[in-house]
């Protein structure tokens, strides 16, 4: 890489307002020499550096060696490539350059101005230039200012540049901004800010109401799982702050499980009842058969009590009957057989 032929390629090289060209040009002067010579990257290079395709990069050198701006130079720098791979070796058609890099007619004025300077500036032998140079070196006197006066500085005062007397800080009046006052009752931020600490399960813990609305929507045995989830809990120590969320947790990874291995419990075999749901389907207080069995309307029906223990008993294997016996409720209703 050369400074010289680089600058030259950005500056100074003739090729208008084609800024495709000058591009190119700049990537030839990054293999070229001072003098702007000895330049032969592969063509594949050019493209990498110039990023654009091989034809029109050839298209461009070619104008440019038509136009004069480069030309072929020494092809022998290029014999120890094999023949069938050996790049072409450029040269920039850039002015010839001195030792400094500027071109060689403008080093050449630089050195015989300053040669005349020195010349001029020669002592002479009548002894006039020392005369000359004491009027010279005379200090000249600045309206009554002594130069080596020391500057008098007012004391407290602070100086920046050029003598100039800065201002000093002065504390602000008022705060840039108002504090921040906190908003709401200062009672539940502090209940919101206390976290209650971590506990084993309580000895009297059981499910909720909606754990158990959940339960009967699901199919989930409520009592099975919740005695798993007490002795799994109790067996390993687990602490937790929320034990009813994790409750819940718990059954709706029982619901998942009996969704994908349909480990519902089994209703009963009998043959005098034909109110038996099939084996894969899981009562709820709003399904057909708790409804056909309490004769109620879908609009109109709500999770009550009744219907969801009515639900838990047939997913329990109880058949319609028995549940209805169960609950004390006589069985024949109109329902039994829709069921």
């Amino acid at each position: 890489m050369s400074y010289q032929a680089s600058s030259w390629a950005l500056r100074h090289a003739p090729v208008g307002s084609d800024t495709t060209k000058r591009l190119i040009l700049m990537a030839l002067a990054e293999f070229a020499g001072p003098d702007g010579t000895g330049a032969y990257p592969a063509i594949d290079t050019l493209c990498d550096l110039v990023r654009l395709k091989r034809r029109c990069v050839l298209r461009h050198i070619a104008e440019m060696e038509r136009s004069g701006v480069i030309r072929r130079g020494d092809q022998r720098l290029t014999l120890h490539y094999r023949a069938d791979r050996r790049p072409v070796v450029w040269d920039l058609n850039m002015p010839a350059t001195g030792k400094s890099g500027m071109p060689v007619a403008q080093e050449h004025a630089i050195e015989h101005s300053l040669a005349d300077d020195v010349h001029a500036d020669a002592p002479r032998g009548d002894g006039s230039d020392e005369k000359n140079d004491m009027h010279q070196r005379a200090p000249r006197a600045t309206s009554g200012v002594h130069a080596d006066a020391p500057r008098q500085i007012r004391r407290g005062a602070r100086t920046g540049t050029n003598g100039v007397h800065r201002r000093a800080p002065k504390p602000l009046d008022k705060p840039l901004l108002p504090p921040v006052v906190p908003q709401g009752d200062p009672q539940q931020m502090e209940s919101k800010q206390v976290k209650h600490p971590s506990t084993t399960l309580p000895d009297g813990w059981e499910p909720t109401e909606a754990h158990r609305i959940y339960a009967l929507e699901h199919g989930v045995d409520l009592d099975h799982s919740a005695k798993r989830f007490r002795e799994n809990m109790t067996g390993n120590g687990t602490k937790s702050r929320a034990w009813n969320q994790k409750f819940q947790a718990w059954l709706e990874n029982d619901s998942i499980y009996n969704l994908m291995h349909d480990n519902g419990a089994k209703n009963k075999q009998d043959g005098a009842d034909e109110t038996e749901a099939p084996k894969n389907h899981t009562h709820s207080w709003k399904c057909e058969h708790v409804l056909g069995l309490l004769r109620r309307d879908e609009e109109g029906s709500e999770p009550d009590g009744l219907a969801c223990r009515l639900a838990e008993l047939l997913n329990n294997g109880e058949s319609g009957h028995e549940a209805l016996k169960e609950l004390g409720l006589p069985a024949g209703y109109e329902g039994l057989e829709e069921a």
